[in-house]
C-alpha cells in the first residue's frame, strides 16, 4: 500500500470518527424523577459535620469518604500544612428504602468507630416566601477499639452512644441557605466514671455562588452537660457538585467524624488560625441500574 493511500484511508477514519452522527454526548446532569418534588434547600445530605434536610431519593444509596488531617496547619510547607497526614477518616453508605427515609452505616478509624443512623425528612413547605424544612437524624455507635487498648471488651455497653439531632432548614434567598440543628448526645465520654449526657446547638449557613459551587460554615456549641476540651466545633469551606458527586474541603478545629463522636465538642483548643486542621470530604450517589 502507498503512502497516499495509506493517509486517505487515515483521513476518512478520523472524520468518521468526529463526525455528529457518531459523537457520544456525556450527560452529567442529575436524572430528574416525575412527579412532586422535594424542596431543595441545601444540596448534599451534610454541611461538614452537621447534617441537612436533604435525603435521598427513594433506592439511592450514598458512599462518602471522608478525612481530618491530624496534623494542624502550623506544620507548615514541610507538612503540606497537615495534608501529609496521618488522618482520621470515614467510610459511609447509606441508602433510602423509601420516600423520604435513608439510613447509613458508618466507620471511623478513630477508636475504630462503627455508626448506625437513620434520617427522616418529617416536614418541608415549598410555598410562600421562605421554603423551609426540617429532619430527623438518630442513631448509635461503638467505640469498638481494640481490648489490648482500651481495656475493655469491643462491645461493652458503656462502649455505645446514643445521639438525636433535628435540622431545620431555610431558603433565606434564591442562593443564601441557613439552618439549626439542635442535638443531644448520650454516653458523651465513654471513659467517664458514669454515662454523660451533651446537649448541643448548631447552625449552618451556604451560599451558591453557582449552581453547583457555595462556600459555607458551620458551628455548633454544647450548651449544657458534658464537653470535651473545647465546647464548639466549627468548619468554613467551599464545595462543588459534578452530577452525582460532590466535594467537598475546609479548615476546621475538629478532627472528630462520626456524629456520636463530634457532639461532645473538640479533644483541643484553638487559639490561633494555625490550630486549625485541613479536611475534605467526598460523596458519590448511586443507583442501581441507572446512569446519572
Amino acid at each position: 500500500m502507498k503512502i497516499w493511500q495509506l493517509a486517505v484511508i487515515c483521513i476518512i477514519s478520523v472524520l468518521v470518527v468526529l463526525s455528529p452522527a457518531q459523537e457520544r454526548k456525556i450527560r452529567w446532569k442529575k436524572k430528574i424523577f416525575k412527579g412532586p418534588q422535594a424542596v431543595e434547600i441545601f444540596h448534599s445530605t451534610i454541611l461538614v459535620n452537621l447534617p441537612t434536610t436533604e435525603v435521598l431519593q427513594k433506592k439511592n444509596l450514598e458512599f462518602i469518604v471522608a478525612h481530618r488531617f491530624i496534623p494542624s496547619l502550623g506544620e507548615g510547607i514541610d507538612a503540606l500544612f497537615g495534608a501529609d497526614g496521618p488522618a482520621y477518616m470515614q467510610l459511609s453508605l447509606s441508602y433510602a428504602p423509601v420516600t423520604n427515609l435513608m439510613v447509613a452505616l458508618e466507620r471511623s478509624n478513630r477508636e475504630n468507630h462503627y455508626q448506625l443512623w437513620l434520617k427522616y425528612k418529617f416536614w418541608e413547605k415549598g410555598s410562600g416566601e421562605i421554603p423551609m424544612a426540617a429532619a430527623l437524624k438518630a442513631g448509635a455507635g461503638v467505640a469498638a477499639e481494640d481490648p489490648a487498648l482500651s481495656g475493655r471488651s469491643r462491645f461493652q455497653a458503656r462502649n455505645w452512644q446514643y445521639f438525636a439531632m433535628v435540622p431545620v432548614n431555610l431558603k433565606l434567598m434564591p442562593n443564601l441557605m441557613a439552618g439549626v440543628v439542635p442535638g443531644i448526645l448520650y454516653n458523651s465520654y465513654i471513659y467517664s466514671a458514669s454515662p454523660q449526657t451533651s446537649i448541643t446547638l448548631g447552625a449552618t449557613v451556604e451560599y451558591f455562588v453557582t449552581s453547583s459551587m457555595g462556600i459555607y460554615a458551620e458551628v455548633n456549641s454544647v450548651v449544657r452537660g458534658y464537653r470535651s476540651e473545647g465546647a464548639t466545633a466549627f468548619a468554613v469551606g467551599f464545595e462543588t457538585e459534578t452530577g452525582g458527586h460532590f466535594f467537598k474541603i475546609f479548615l476546621t478545629n475538629s478532627t472528630r467524624i462520626n456524629s456520636a463522636q463530634y457532639l461532645s465538642g473538640v479533644d483541643r483548643r484553638t487559639e490561633a488560625f494555625s490550630d486549625l486542621h485541613l479536611g475534605f470530604t467526598i460523596t458519590r450517589l448511586l443507583r442501581f441500574g441507572e446512569k446519572w
